[in-house]
């Protein structure tokens, strides 16, 4: 119970799932949780958690939007000067700050993703949807075709760049 132990308090009922569910994640694997266990978790009814929620990918797409947004709204004044690729770095390296509480977790669902191909193809596609958002904040273009090609190679590059970090326990993330 890394994570978020105390799930239910505080919070929407989407922000108490989103909690549940990671702090569950970092526990056991993604294909040993029930939906009604995120919603006792979480301190709601199965109601409202299909109101806020699909599935349990949705919410890790929720998770991984709520990420996309801190990093975006963070100040980033320090970073004017810098070229697009040294911004998109330093836009990483924040992202994976904002992480490093949920790397239970997330080693949890690398885990799950690898035997799960419909999993593996959720992911992808909220890590290109999430890539595409990093690109932007650096200043790199993701309008039309290969705008989708760079999320995507980009959503490649950056699960190489997990996977390593996932594995790394320095904590000035040498690796």
């Amino acid at each position: 119970m890394s994570d978020t132990a105390n799930a239910n308090e505080g919070g929407t009922p989407r922000e108490r799932v989103v909690a549940a569910l990671m702090g569950l994640l970092a526990d056991k694997g993604l294909e040993r949780i029930d939906l009604p266990e995120v919603a006792e978790r979480a301190g709601v009814t199965l109601a409202e958690f299909r109101k806020a929620f699909s599935s349990l990918p949705a919410v890790l797409a929720a998770f991984t939007a709520d990420i996309d947004e801190k990093v975006l709204a963070s100040d980033m004044s320090d970073m004017a000067d810098e070229s697009p690729r040294e911004r998109l770095f330093d836009i990483l390296m924040r992202r994976l700050e904002l992480l490093a509480p949920h790397k239970d977790a997330l080693r949890s669902v690398v885990r799950s993703a690898r035997f799960n191909p419909p999993l593996a193809m959720a992911l992808n596609l909220s890590a290109a949807r999430s890539q595409s958002w990093m690109l932007s904040a650096a200043g790199i273009s993701t309008a039309g075709l290969r705008g989708a090609i760079r999320s995507q190679g980009m959503a490649c590059l950056y699960a190489d760049v997990m996977r390593t970090w996932l594995r790394d326990d320095d904590p000035g993330l040498a690796r």
